[in-house]
């Protein structure tokens, strides 16, 4: 026969129409369900392709297991419950049937040239493919409930910084029960049932409800089988409810348990779940920030432990005496503890301040002490407009301000000689005094800028004894 090629839009046989079946009528469990099949004599990529009122959530029936394997597009090919190595649920091989979910009447699902892979699929392995190349490296586990080699079914979370500890239908796949004689899910914060559950970075403890059914009594395992690139931060306990039992399944990714059909206290939706904790011992840290002139650059530095790869540094300059600061550059953490950025176009007639905006993988932002880059001393002019007495003091100084502005709001700023804010006052006084007898012995330096109208009116200095 004739080889399937170019644009093919499913048109069920019952309706005749060019959109998927979908119907208001009860029940709503299976209401947008359609079984469709790949039509060419080539593997596709489910990733890539067009959906229109459609979930991005496959459904394909694992006859050897007796589950649904589950994948949601854009998570680099990983999904529950495939015999195929991990990484290659995206791909669907020729002939595969499975099953889409419709979000209204105007659903449509078109397979395009676009989609194919040169990917080789065995017909002896459920959607087992090559892993694809992925941007970034994804945070997931797997976790499983085992009786034997063909009783068993694993579920999947993700960690997402984007993600919604509720159940958003384009990020998270719904579990559906086969017929297998074990099984497990999830349960999202509002209390949808999971096969892939896609989690926020959590900054608290954060625990996750499994559902865990058993046909027959015995004993079983729950086990940690696959987990990547989840930040040490996190420490990941199973709890057992029944037993008033713990385990760090991190590093113990074996349970066993007993669980009898007469008692349902020992199997279902109340027994086993998944705690989240932050481990004190790998939380974020900022080490250190500096700022150096390098001629008329400034060559800022930092040092931080525990940033991993999902930490933003943002850093920002005011170059008004620190009442405004704006940002200058954004990069991500690579691990790699050290970071520098030099600053090409500082303003070299002032004071450059410097702060290091810090946003960790739960969602925490914090910001650095402010560092300093001055190019240049006080000037003679600068020293007229703004006086200093006594000078040098060891408690007490007077400072005398000339402006031609009526109205004038005076910002004071005191900085040391290593560009660190020690003090900041605001005035609308020409004369302003102020108790130095708390700062260390050395130079400080002072700068006056007018927040009316934000210009400079002078700078001068004096010696603290």
């Amino acid at each position: 026969g004739y080889l399937n090629q170019g644009s093919i839009t499913v048109k069920p046989w019952f309706t005749g129409a060019l959109t998927l079946s979908y119907t208001a009528a009860t029940p709503t469990s299976v209401r947008g369900f359609n079984l469709v099949g790949n039509p060419y004599a080539s593997s596709i990529n489910w990733d890539g392709m067009t959906k229109t009122n459609i979930t991005s959530t496959i459904w394909v029936y694992n006859p050897i297991l007796k589950v649904y394997a589950t994948y949601v597009a854009g998570t680099s090919g990983v999904g529950t419950n495939f015999n195929g190595a991990s990484g290659s649920a995206n791909i669907i091989p020729s002939g595969q049937g499975f099953f889409v979910k419709a979000t209204s009447t105007a659903a449509a699902l078109t397979f395009n040239e676009t989609d194919k892979v040169s990917n080789q699929v065995s017909s002896s392995n459920l959607l087992l493919a090559a892993a694809p190349v992925t941007a970034a490296p994804i945070e997931y586990f797997r976790i499983q409930i085992f009786q034997d080699s063909l009783d068993k079914e694993d579920a999947l979370v993700f960690f997402n910084k984007n993600a919604s500890a509720n159940f958003v239908p384009d990020e998270d796949g719904e579990y559906y029960k086969g017929e297998s004689k074990v099984n497990i899910s999830t349960q999202s914060a509002d209390n949808v049932t999971l096969a892939i559950n896609q989690l926020p970075h959590t900054a608290t403890r954060q625990t996750i409800p499994l559902n865990v059914n058993i046909s027959a009594d015995g004993t079983y395992q729950v086990n940690l089988t696959e987990i990547k690139n989840v930040p040490q931060l996190y420490d990941i306990y199973l709890i057992d409810a029944y037993k008033k039992d713990s385990v760090d399944i991190k590093n113990n990714p074996s349970y066993s348990f007993t669980a009898t059909v007469a008692n349902a206290n020992t199997y279902g939706s109340g027994r086993f779940s998944l705690v989240i904790k932050i481990n004190p011992n790998y939380k974020y840290q900022l080490v250190d920030f500096s700022a150096l002139k390098v001629l008329n650059t400034v060559q800022l530095s930092w040092k931080t432990q525990n940033e991993f790869n999902g930490t933003t540094f943002t850093v920002e300059r005011s170059t008004d005496g620190g009442l405004t600061y704006a940002a200058i550059d954004t990069t991500t953490s690579t691990g790699a503890g050290l970071y520098s950025y030099t600053d090409q176009s500082p303003n070299l007639n002032g004071q450059n301040f410097y702060r290091l905006k810090q946003q960790d993988i739960t969602g925490a932002i914090s910001y650095s002490i402010i560092v300093s880059a001055n190019f240049l001393s006080p000037s003679a002019a600068d020293s007229k407009l703004v006086k200093v007495y006594p000078n040098p003091s060891s408690s007490v100084i007077n400072l005398t301000i000339t402006s031609n502005n009526p109205s004038p709001v005076f910002n004071i700023t005191i900085t040391n000689l290593s560009g660190n804010r020690v003090k900041t006052v605001s005035t609308s006084q020409t004369n302003w005094q102020g108790n130095v007898n708390t700062l260390s012995p050395g130079t400080y330096f002072i700068q006056v800028i007018d927040d009316s109208n934000k210009k400079l009116v002078g700078r001068s200095s004096f010696v603290k004894l």
